[in-house]
């Protein structure tokens, strides 16, 4: 069981490629052996807490480049979809993201709210959301992350906020991430011949290489340790052990 005969790879961010904001070790040489095998490379992110101008910086800084089309997050996805639509966002990542696409920001009769990583997430930003759900807006979110791993840390993820909202709105949240319908139109533009994606999130990670027809290799660095319940072509420690599978 190798990892060579595959054309097409798929990163997640978080707990993957790096643990915000530094890259995971090894992540870089395995990038550019990829690189240096001609495979086609692809990220795909609930990530939304900078915009993706943002995030090839970061990663860039890293030694990992990509052209900026095949860096797909949730908030891009959320981007397409709402283009030339009036949003209240939460996030301020999300909201770089959403006016650099031409969606129209504001906090007023809007078509949609759409909940994305916010640090400063506060009570008050709650309850405006709340007030424009009952006008009729309707609630879409980037992520149900339960942790974000920031450094070597685990932080509260944008889970936390939109249970919250869902609870006191009576409304069910329309998922853009991974693994919905939404993220899964958008990469499978950029998908060729045999497909492997590789995550730390069991459900979210799992389901959304089901859904665009790849194999899931389960990497442990991340939130997810629970080992028992992967269903996973492999499971590694970490990106660094794909050297020894290429």
């Amino acid at each position: 069981m190798g990892l060579k005969n595959f054309d097409t790879f798929i990163f997640d961010l978080d707990g993957t490629l790096w643990k915000y904001p530094e890259i995971c070790e090894g992540a870089e040489k395995i990038w550019k052996k990829l690189q240096d095998m001609n495979k086609n490379l692809v990220i795909v992110s609930n990530f939304t807490f900078v915009d993706r101008d943002e995030i090839l910086k970061k990663l860039e800084k890293g030694g990992i480049k990509i052209e900026k089309e095949k860096l797909i997050t949730s908030g891009y996805v959320a981007a397409l979809l709402f283009k030339n639509k009036r949003v209240f966002p939460i996030g301020i990542g999300l909201k770089k993201e959403l006016e650099k696409n031409g969606v129209i920001i504001s906090d007023k009769k809007v078509d949609a709210v759409v909940i994305g990583h916010d640090t400063k997430f506060n009570y008050w930003k709650a309850a405006h959301a709340l007030k424009l759900l009952r006008e009729g807006a309707k609630l879409y979110v980037t992520s149900l992350g339960k942790i974000w791993n920031y450094k070597n840390d685990y932080l509260p993820g944008t889970g936390l906020i939109i249970k919250g909202i869902e609870y006191c709105s009576n409304k069910k949240a329309i998922m853009l991430g991974k693994p919905s319908k939404y993220i899964v139109n958008v990469t499978k533009k950029f998908l060729k011949g045999k497909v492997v994606h590789f995550g730390d999130e069991i459900k979210a990670d799992s389901e959304f290489a089901k859904h665009i027809g790849a194999k899931f290799v389960f990497i442990r660095s991340g939130a997810d340790k629970n080992v028992k319940k992967v269903k996973a072509y492999m499971i590694l420690n970490s990106i660094k052990d794909i050297a020894k599978l290429l």
